[in-house]
């Protein structure tokens, strides 16, 4: 009997030689594809947010407002006279640039604000992770808790984020920096100093590597964060007033506040974080679970840095959202890391499925529209001098607009970038006069009460207005003003006119 030569196959058929020269083929790229569905999945969430017509509702609006008035915040805000240097100077000059580079108005600025701080923060630690999709991982459960909503607020304390991440992964496991180390170090500081102005939260991941006992590396970055809060502060032109006046605005933010209700949102105290403060235990008993030690994972400068965050959130809530958030957000991604290492080879086909779910994971739940989160803004009524049914009713040229709420300035200006008018209240309340402040707080103190308004009221002049927060049937019964309804809920107050004058 002649005998028949069968070429291996697989059980479909295939040609089994074949198939597996293929997967090699596939495997070789895993890596490549991992950091394009990282890099993919975050620049398409940012894209999606954006496309739902979302604006930020507070500074975001007002930064951009900035750029296109090419004001400074005197001729904006009624402030006191001892801030004299822009706390924001680097990104009111970018937004600026680019205002100018485009002929962009306002609406633009935010849109590339959003997107492009949102991609920044979300990107900023790949380079240094073996494993992207462990941080992809992290941006999904953060996603999914609404922690992630605040990097999508414009704001440049994001950058200030973005370079914490990228100088925790720089110097995690440094035992002798470089040169080049030092100088990339402080250049990073310096342009979060110029941009953002809080050089002295840099203290902050500083005294996280102390705690944990590396004391070269707090020596040395010690030296950065000087260094790069000068050279930030040079950048501005004020290389001593810049910094002196940020630790003034911090003083004088928590000056006169009988209540921590009277605080803006990010100095009133956290809720404690205890789903993020659940997910660490979690890791760090699922860590002991596999025979490994506990103790240099929590010596660890991150790990130090997000309790030490979050500790100081309990009192003031930005220690927590900006600083101790972030650092246990890397933390986390660090320890998953650690573990997907040892379950997944770099080139296995299953650890491109799973970068490819936590890629799915995080656009889902980032992209979810849930309460409104993305679109609210797109029914809100602002006060626009185009109007013509304000015409008269917004203040004139040299007048004030009187408000005690803080979203009627953000909004308003936000429209009214070119306005001939200053606000009473700006984004921060101890920017005003000290006797404004004063009629300010009494009006926090009995929740709004239209009697409190007084004050104001008898300092208005013909060009001045009034702006309360009453529904379209609710006119106010203040007294010495004549009221018209605007939009979103406004009232406009101003002194009576005579017959002669009212348009």
């Amino acid at each position: 009997m002649n005998s028949v030569s069968v070429s291996p196959t697989s059980a479909e058929g295939g040609n089994l030689p074949t198939d597996r020269w293929r997967v090699q083929i596939i495997e070789r790229y895993v890596p490549l594809v991992v950091v394009i569905l990282a890099v993919g999945s975050i620049i398409l969430t940012a894209a999606k947010i954006i496309s739902y017509g979302y604006l930020p509702p507070d500074d975001s609006l007002r930064h951009a407002a900035k750029a296109v008035s090419g004001k400074p915040w005197d001729q904006i805000l009624v402030m006191r006279s001892d801030f004299t240097v822009d706390h924001n100077y680097g990104w009111h000059k970018i937004l600026a640039a680019v205002h100018h580079t485009l002929d962009s108005g306002p609406d633009l600025l935010v849109t590339l604000s959003v997107g492009g701080l949102f991609i920044l923060y979300c990107v900023a630690p790949l380079l240094w992770l073996r494993r992207p999709e462990a941080w992809l991982a992290v941006l999904f459960g953060f996603g999914l808790y609404g922690t992630l909503t605040r990097m999508t607020l414009g704001r440049p304390f994001i950058l200030t984020a973005a370079v914490l991440l990228v100088v925790l992964m720089l110097w995690r496991e440094v035992k002798k920096p470089g040169i080049g180390l030092l100088f990339a170090t402080t250049l990073l500081i310096a342009g979060s100093v110029w941009i953002h102005g809080s050089w002295y939260l840099f203290s902050l991941p500083i005294f996280a590597f102390l705690l944990a006992g590396r004391w070269r590396s707090t020596i040395h970055l010690l030296g950065c964060w000087l260094v790069g809060t000068l050279l930030g502060a040079c950048g501005t032109g004020h290389p001593l007033e810049f910094p002196v006046q940020a630790i003034r605005i911090l003083a004088s933010c928590f000056s006169y506040h009988p209540l921590e209700r009277m605080l803006v949102t990010e100095f009133q105290s956290s809720d404690g974080a205890v789903t993020i403060v659940f997910a660490v235990g979690l890791a760090l008993l699922f860590r002991r679970s596999r025979g490994l030690e506990i103790g240099p994972s929590v010596r660890n400068p991150v790990f130090v840095l997000a309790a030490l965050g979050w500790f100081l959130g309990l009192s003031v809530r930005r220690f927590w959202v900006d600083w101790g958030a972030p650092a246990a957000c890397l933390w986390l991604a660090l320890e998953l890391q650690e573990f997907l290492e040892s379950r997944c080879t770099r080139n296995s086909i299953a650890r491109l499925a799973t970068a490819a779910i936590f890629a799915a994971g995080v656009y889902i739940s980032l992209t979810r529209d849930c309460e409104g989160r993305w679109t609210y803004n797109l029914t809100r009524e602002y006060l626009s001098a185009d109007d013509p049914e304000l015409q008269g009713w917004l203040p004139e040229k040299g007048g004030t607009l009187y408000s005690a709420d803080m979203s009627t300035f953000y909004h308003t200006f936000f429209k009214n970038p070119n306005g001939d008018w200053r606000y009473i209240l700006g984004f921060e309340p101890t920017f005003m006069p000290a006797e404004d402040l004063k009629i300010y707080r009494n009006i926090q103190w009995n929740y709004g009460e239209t009697k409190a308004y007084l004050p104001w009221v008898k300092k208005m002049r013909p060009e001045d207005r009034l702006a309360l927060l009453k529904g379209p049937s609710n006119k106010p019964d203040l007294k010495g003003l004549e009221w018209h309804y605007a939009a979103g809920g406004i009232w406009l107050g101003r002194l009576p006119r005579p017959p002669s004058a009212t348009p």
